[in-house]
């Protein structure tokens, strides 16, 4: 199962409280994902119905219907005609009074900034709930970082991510297909998404692969670093070794000056030390002194003959 269907079910499975906060996540979840039609079903009969793929977010639906308005609903359950013929669910609730009253107490022909149920923090916690249940995914946390939530109108798009930044989450949004997509592609705020609405047991499990991500990460980072340094330790060697060599065949060692000579038979004793190790064997001179006297052999070289290379990276 993917991670997105484990969020869903711990969602769904979470306890049920009537009133506000049970509309807000309806709302949430009538905005998103599924579609809801006001009409005629199956022979003849007049039915509201809410149509999803999503098993979790029907079983939420019929819940929060029977909770929250004592509302007789079924569920009927078809397959797919689409490639992958998945499952078909549609939540249906025969029209009347009662029905009427839930969809006007539910504000669905309100915007998101003039519905009562959202006026308060809990209330959006609840709605962002619904509307991750309806139309959300969320990407495995062991990989790249994602979660979305897709809508079929644009303003509500807009509106659920000013929503999700009054919670410092910093969403974005896309167009896809038919679709608008608010989505969150840094950790933080997706770990703040998944305790915000109540998936705390996923919220852990999000935050133990993105610690070990990050070590791993950070593990990597200093080995590159590390390697990076020793190869430049290794070029910047090996080419004041081979200016030193073709000195001593163009003209011996014995005829250079004295300060040339020590760090050249300096470098030789120890090849693999990076400039600033050799410090400690110069005798008092400091890293500044050595690179210049290095340099100096390198001139010296190149006016004899010694062929132009790149030029080495400075040495640690």
């Amino acid at each position: 199962m993917s991670f997105s269907h484990d969020v869903k079910n711990e969602l769904a499975r979470l306890p049920i409280v009537a009133g506000p906060r049970a509309q807000a996540e309806l709302l949430g979840l009538l905005r998103s994902g599924g579609t809801l039609t006001l009409g005629p079903a199956l022979e003849g009969e007049q039915v509201v119905a809410y149509v999803t793929e999503n098993a979790a977010s029907a079983r939420r639906v019929w819940q929060l219907l029977r909770a929250d308005y004592k509302l007789p609903a079924k569920v009927i359950i078809t397959r797919s005609r689409r490639l992958h013929k998945n499952n078909r669910y549609q939540v249906q609730v025969e029209p009347g009074p009662a029905t009427v009253k839930a969809l006007n107490e539910l504000g669905l022909g309100l915007s998101d900034a003039d519905n009562p149920l959202l006026a308060t923090a809990l209330g959006r916690r609840c709605y962002l709930r619904g509307l991750f249940l309806g139309g959300g995914s969320i990407s495995k946390p062991s990989g790249d970082y994602h979660l979305e939530i897709a809508l079929s109108d644009k303003e509500a798009a807009r509106s659920v991510s000013k929503l999700m930044a009054r919670f410092s989450m910093k969403a974005k949004t896309t167009e896809r297909k038919r679709d608008y997509i608010v989505y969150l592609k840094d950790g933080e705020s997706i770990a703040r998404f998944l305790n915000l609405s109540g998936a705390h047991a996923s919220l852990l499990t999000f935050e133990s692969a993105r610690v070990l991500k990050e070590l791993r990460n950070n593990v990597n980072r200093a080995v590159n670093c590390e390697t990076a340094n020793l190869n430049k330790v290794v070029r910047s060697s090996m080419r004041q070794i081979e200016c030193i060599d073709f000195l001593r065949e163009k003209i011996g060692l014995e005829e250079l000056p004295e300060p040339l000579l020590f760090v050249a038979k300096l470098r030789l004793q120890h090849t693999d030390l990076s400039l600033a190790e050799l410090v400690e064997y110069s005798g008092g001179l400091g890293k500044s002194g050595l690179n210049h006297r290095f340099k100096k052999l390198e001139a010296l070289a190149l006016s004899l003959g010694l062929k132009e290379r790149d030029r080495v990276e400075k040495s640690l």
